[in-house]
């Protein structure tokens, strides 16, 4: 069985690397696709990559900073790992960052662990229960004690007919805000990064609908933690969001709180692949 609360003081180890340099300072450089990665992203991946091997060294992971195309397989279980998501945010002084760790197994995330290290809040999902800790300070000497107890979190019965609506700050296409637009919306909140499937789980709000790009490491944590509170998050096919996907990317979706009937069809999301995001 897996040791997710092992899982958990890694993802804090790597957000006190991260909170660390963004104190002290960091160098910043440009992928090939020209999206940024900064010391602090390839500080945590090292942290991450090296204890998830120790602890479970017959699994490996794929992470943002070290995947590649040409060497990409679909192993039967394997990390997902973002180890800063929001990075721009991140370099732009934005509290609202995070370190994902999602456990992939038969192409669907059973376990996630969301930390954000400038907010002091970790979620955490696995086996149909999902927790939110919280520390009463953020810096960067965190550990699991002070982060306190978990505490259970649930998503809510989706309201159907004006719900409550949780999307991106970036990428707010045309699109996106057209697919809000029909919905109805009692409210629609800007969140950044993995959060967005933290508020759905907690809930707070009642979807999350996605137009703008993502990749697999960018959803897999969220996804086990929001499905593990109870709510689910679909493609355009209706069917279960999964992994494994041509160049890791992902396609539109909507993540939702709990749903006791068929998807509302104006809750489904539009059937169109976009382009790798930066």
């Amino acid at each position: 069985m897996m040791d997710i609360t092992r899982i958990e003081e890694i993802s804090i180890e790597a957000g006190n690397a991260v909170m660390r340099l963004r104190q002290d300072g960091f160098s910043t450089s440009s992928k090939s696709d020209g999206s940024p990665v900064t010391e602090a992203d390839l500080a945590a991946d090292a942290i991450i990559t090296s204890g998830l091997t120790t602890m479970a060294p017959d699994i490996p992971a794929i992470t943002e900073e070290t995947w590649s195309c040409s060497k990409d397989h679909e192993p039967q279980e394997y990390w997902c790992i973002d180890p800063i998501d929001g990075t721009k945010g991140f370099i732009s002084g934005k509290p609202d960052f995070t370190v994902n760790i999602a456990l992939i197994r038969d192409r669907f995330p059973v376990l996630g662990v969301i930390y954000a290290p400038a907010l002091g809040l970790l979620w955490g999902g696995s086996d149909g229960k999902a927790w939110k800790r919280q520390a009463s300070a953020a810096d960067d000497a965190m550990t699991l004690d002070r982060m306190g107890a978990p505490h259970p979190i649930s998503a809510r019965d989706a309201r159907i007919e004006t719900p409550d609506v949780v999307a991106t700050k970036a990428h707010r296409s045309p699109e996106l805000n057209a697919w809000i637009d029909r919905l109805g919306a009692n409210s629609s909140t800007s969140v950044g990064s993995s959060l967005k499937f933290c508020v759905l789980a907690e809930g707070k709000a009642d979807l999350y609908p996605r137009t703008g790009p993502t990749m697999e490491w960018d959803t897999a944590a969220g996804q086990a933690i929001l499905e593990a509170a109870g709510g689910s998050v679909i493609g355009p096919d209706e069917q279960r969001f999964s992994y494994g996907k041509p160049d890791r990317l992902n396609g539109y979706f909507c993540a939702m709180a709990k749903i006791t009937r068929d998807v509302p069809p104006l809750w489904l999301p539009p059937a169109l692949q976009v382009a790798r995001h930066d």
